[in-house]
């Protein structure tokens, strides 16, 4: 796709928002609910985790610019821009991938340009983080508390917890992906109990609704905001799985 905005998409007072990794599962939902508030969104992916038919209820949309390239390299000129929202690495994180260059450029170098752009642009700056340990974005996380507090950026930080929903990648090695698939595919469930592995899941739909209160409140700047469900065991949410109705969901 063409790195050239159309003319008129930064006409009027409509606010502008980035959303790097935005055709990922959750950059997908994150989108879509920009979207819906009236915001202007232009979705930064290189695919390393994003998938097309995740944007494809989005493409016609005249308010949303799908931008094809790695977040690590200099955009193109945005001449206006309110919000600036991390999502690229995050996933891998999230579905126990083995990190790639990719993702740790996502978490220095990309984390870095999108912080600098900000900055520039005198944008509010939401990163996507983990609530378990995740080396990369622990270090974007300092990165951006460095400038929330030496640059006075406007900074918010999301800690997610195991998040599951419609669009996630059910390929994944996360647990909670494993257990997905095997209930959608009618599998039998490999989990016995005394599988003690505990997770926090979190629906995407509270994700999506805590991005949004984090992001257009007034009041959580510089502070970390954890979106995470009760702490449960990979049994017990199994178990739950094969309620009726729950795999309609998905």
């Amino acid at each position: 796709m063409s790195k050239n905005f159309p003319p008129d998409f930064f006409k009027g007072s409509q606010p502008v928002a980035v959303v790097s990794g935005g055709a990922s599962f959750i950059g997908s939902h994150i989108c879509k609910a920009l979207l819906a508030k009236g915001v202007k969104v232009i979705c930064v992916d290189n695919w390393q985790t994003g998938v097309k038919e995740n944007l494809s209820d989005l493409g016609d949309d005249n308010n949303f610019f799908l931008l094809e390239q790695d977040v690590s390299s200099p955009l193109p000129n945005i001449p206006k821009l309110r919000y600036v929202l991390h999502f690229a690495g995050i996933e891998a994180c999230l579905n126990s991938e083995d990190i790639s260059m990719e993702d740790v450029e996502a978490g220095s170098h990309a984390t870095k340009n999108l912080l600098d752009l900000a900055v520039e642009k005198n944008s509010r700056f939401l990163l996507a983080s983990t609530v378990g340990e995740c080396q990369m974005k622990g270090f974007a996380e300092g990165l951006a508390n460095e400038y929330s507090e030496k640059k006075k950026l406007d900074v918010r930080i999301v800690r997610l917890g195991d998040v599951y929903g419609p669009k996630m990648m059910l390929g994944a090695k996360s647990s909670i992906a494993k257990l997905l698939k095997q209930e959608i595919y009618k599998e039998p469930l490999k989990i016995s109990e005394s599988t003690q592995l505990e997770i926090v899941p979190v629906f995407i739909d509270d994700v999506v609704e805590g991005v949004e209160k984090a992001l257009f409140s007034s009041k959580p700047k510089d502070v970390i905001i954890t979106l995470a469900g009760p702490k449960t065991s990979l049994f017990t949410f199994g178990q739950n799985l094969q309620e009726p109705g729950i795999a309609k969901t998905l």
